[in-house]
């Protein structure tokens, strides 16, 4: 079975393996051992989970510096009221 788009998939895998996904993704790890599994899990996704699948989905529409950090700081946001 050969691939129609294996550009696509390619541009995918630099996305995500590459830059700032993969420092943010490292400092997550590097905070778990301060959350519970399940809390370490929601925190990263209410930061970056919706921002990575658009992302990831819409690779040349890249997110605006303003829109992360809008979006981050709505996650942290949710999930101190949702943890403390």
């Amino acid at each position: 079975m050969t691939c129609a788009c294996p550009n696509s998939f390619s541009k995918l895998a630099a996305t995500v393996l590459t830059g700032p996904i993969v420092r943010l993704r490292r400092l997550l790890i590097g905070e778990a051992e301060r959350f519970p599994e399940l809390a370490a899990e929601h925190f990263a996704f209410l930061v970056m989970g919706a921002s990575l699948n658009r992302a990831l989905f819409e690779a040349t529409t890249p997110y605006a510096p303003e829109g992360i950090e809008k979006r981050a700081h709505a996650g942290i946001d949710t999930f101190l009221r949702a943890y403390r």
